[in-house]
């Protein structure tokens, strides 16, 4: 290895990087530090590090590299870790002890070259540096586990049961009225709402007077034990034996030592006294003669032992009134949070009272619930009569589905909705969930194409002189968003994304109706659009809508252009925008280019709408993962359901109208909004070379 090291005097051209054997090691050496010092906040290092690591390389091999040389090395050992990773998770594989890699036939590794882009380099020896490899990037490696799809016939977790945590019941919500003007608001004391947002929920106050209680009535058993222990007699010292000891001494009944003995033989310390210490019959008869004559001249007949007897009586009587106290508080507590439901919030208006009237004023149900009442009564229909949503002794089935899409629809806290539907805390938690799952079961039934064999040409192409019939063969769009997650702190990371924020990066195919037709949930926000597409087309290949032979989804340029999915020229203007702040499109690229993103606009427009009416995914609540996941689905499947109702949408009308409209966010959830800029444009994977021809062709007919 020592050959491989440079010349301390060495001076490497800027622009080359050589990356031998030796550098290897020693990047990948002060790489791995670097994540040790936490100076990897996401995927990649901080400045900081990357200083640190410039530094440090060129005063170990004498080769001053750029901060871009240093990050693409990085970018490559991480493509190179994932790829051996995957390449070794494949089953039916030998193993070669000399080469430390992989063996498989011709045929397998032609079948891995596919499924696995770049493993062929593994072919003759294994990863080096592989422990190294593994503290830069185990942690934030992305497998493709945490895909869902609605298609998947489980829900995303194992857990199954349950209601929402009631620790997030209670949430408070510290944002201010979309119409309160910015300038006026003055922001809150952080550590105020912090405290008002750990406020203890009903649940949690009765657990923990539960454990106080428990605790209370061990400590009652301690001092019972101990009291009982305090009043037992030692062996031979029972007031009987006593008594027979002093008649043998002489004190006979009726004299006056037999009286004192009666009066001080009560006192347990005096009994062992006199056991004891008095070994002899006349000894004892003389200390008896002696206390009768003291007790002349004292009129204190209490002791020590008295008092404190009495004083731990008295203790023991106050802690088991305390507990009885306490099992009461309990009780009443209870009976008010699970029996009494309607008792903790009562109105003139009821919850069933402000649905009725909501749905009786047209703006107001546009507004509040996101949908016009007539489409509101269809889905309440649906749910009922087919997946099982069902009512319960104090709330309607359309009570509980107008709660659901009021806080889908506003973003709104559980608190909002209680001072709304006057229900407790721990009642919207359920229901939510109960509709939530019962929507979800719905979106597996809509979420997915209407002609499943895309036989038929949609007519915004055939009716678009523009696009016929150069895109007769599209039938929709794939595109990757991110939503906002909440993630816990030890798997963070993985979820970073290019936003700088917690994401999921959702994929989702759509048709020319504005519809969802496929959607990939809850993939880490780190994870590259493209990584997202191939592991959904390898976990959901019997339910994915493959596009048939000759037809293709349209894709922007972070994929590849590969048969089924027609992507741009890159290095070319593509956004409208663009064409329509400059000069019009000229030559075959640019004329394929505009045209190209003028039709796959469709899916920028279905998410524009989607997130505009469902504000839940700008601020999405504190949910565990699984839960987050089936919101996003839901919302998609209460998308398309309003789509397919054909009812008058004045969202879906504002895209249609205007292709360049963009949504106004309200002031509340605009810190919440992700940057478009979120999905990483870069490619990974190869372009495929039939697919390049088709889309040269379809290039040269479309500018002829």
């Amino acid at each position: 290895m020592a050959e491989n090291v440079p010349s301390k005097s060495v001076k490497m051209p800027i622009d080359y990087a050589d990356w031998n054997d030796y550098n290897t090691r020693v990047v990948c050496e002060i790489f791995a530090d670097q994540v040790v010092a936490g100076n990897r906040p996401n995927t990649h290092l901080s400045n900081s590090g990357y200083d640190e690591v410039i530094e440090q390389f060129a005063s170990k091999t004498g080769l001053r590299y750029t901060r871009l040389q240093i990050k693409n090395k990085w970018d490559k050992l991480r493509i190179e870790y994932n790829c051996w990773k995957k390449l070794k998770s494949q089953t039916g594989l030998g193993w070669d002890d000399a080469r430390q890699t992989v063996t498989a036939t011709a045929a397998r590794w032609k079948q891995l070259k596919e499924d696995i882009a770049g493993c062929l380099k593994f072919r003759k020896a294994g990863l080096q540096n592989e422990e190294l490899l593994e503290k830069m990037f185990e942690d934030i490696r992305n497998t493709g586990a945490d895909h869902w799809s609605l298609g998947q016939g489980t829900i995303p977790s194992a857990t199954t049961n349950g209601t929402i945590q009631i620790a997030d019941v209670n949430e408070i919500d510290d944002e201010t009225d979309e119409d309160e003007p910015s300038a006026k608001r003055k922001s809150k004391d952080s550590s105020k709402v912090d405290k008002l947002k750990k406020t203890k929920s009903g649940s949690q106050k009765m657990v923990e007077e539960i454990q106080r209680v428990t605790s209370s009535l061990q400590q009652t058993l301690s001092s019972i034990q101990s009291f009982t222990k305090i009043r037992e007699d030692p062996p031979g010292c029972s007031i009987k034996d006593v008594m027979t000891l002093v008649e043998e001494c002489g004190a006979v009944e009726g004299t006056n030592e037999h009286f004192i003995a009666t009066e001080i033989f009560i006192k347990k310390d005096q009994r062992e006294m006199f056991v004891n210490s008095l070994r002899t019959p006349a000894g004892r008869f003389a200390w008896l003669k002696k206390k009768y004559d003291m007790s002349s001249e004292s009129e204190d007949g209490s002791s020590d032992e008295e008092y404190d007897c009495d004083l731990l009586a008295m203790q023991l009587f106050e802690t088991v009134t305390s507990n009885i106290s306490s099992t009461r508080r309990m009780a009443e507590s209870y009976h008010s949070l699970y029996m009494n439901k309607a008792a903790p919030r009562t109105s003139r208006l009821s919850g069933m009272g402000w649905v009725q009237e909501t749905l009786a004023t047209p703006g107001e149900c546009y507004r509040m619930l996101r949908m016009n009442g007539n489409t509101f009564l269809a889905l309440h229909d649906l749910l009922v009569d087919k997946y099982k949503l069902a009512p319960t002794v104090h709330m309607h089935t359309m009570e509980a589905l107008a709660i659901f899409l009021y806080i889908l629809g506003d973003g709104s806290s559980n608190q909002r909705a209680q001072n709304c539907f006057k229900h407790s805390g721990e009642t919207i938690s359920r229901k939510i969930e109960e509709v939530l799952f019962a929507v979800v079961e719905l979106g597996r039934d809509i979420v997915r194409p209407k002609d499943p064999n895309f036989s038929n040409v949609h007519e915004r192409i055939r009716k678009d002189r523009r696009m016929w019939p150069h895109f007769k063969d599209c039938i929709g769009a794939v595109d990757g968003t991110h939503i906002l997650a909440v993630v816990p702190d030890d798997d963070k990371i993985r979820y970073i994304g290019r936003s700088k924020s917690t994401t999921q990066n959702v994929m989702a195919i759509c048709d020319h109706d504005m519809r969802f037709t496929y959607a990939s949930i809850g993939q880490p926000g780190s994870m590259h659009d493209t990584t997202v597409l191939f592991n959904a087309l390898r976990t959901d290949i019997d339910i994915f809508p493959h596009p048939p032979q000759g037809k293709y989804y349209l894709v922007d340029a972070g994929y590849p252009n590969r048969p089924g999915y027609l992507a741009p020229y890159k290095g070319q203007r593509y956004h409208v925008p663009e064409f329509r702040r400059g000069s019009a499109p000229s030559g075959v690229k640019e004329k394929f280019n505009f045209l190209h993103c003028s039709v796959r606009t469709i899916i920028e427009r279905c998410f524009g709408v989607w997130k505009m009416k469902w504000r839940v995914l700008l601020k999405m609540p504190s949910f565990p993962l699984w839960k987050q996941k089936m919101v996003v689905a839901a919302t998609m499947a209460l998308h398309n359901f309003i789509r397919d109702h054909n009812a008058p949408d004045r969202h879906f009308h504002r895209f249609e109208r205007n292709p360049d409209y963009v949504p106004t966010i309200p002031s509340r959830f605009r810190r919440y909004v992700i940057s478009q800029d979120a999905s990483d444009t870069s490619t990974e994977g190869q372009s495929d070379v039939s697919m390049d021809a088709f889309r040269d062709d379809l290039a040269g007919r479309i500018a002829g």
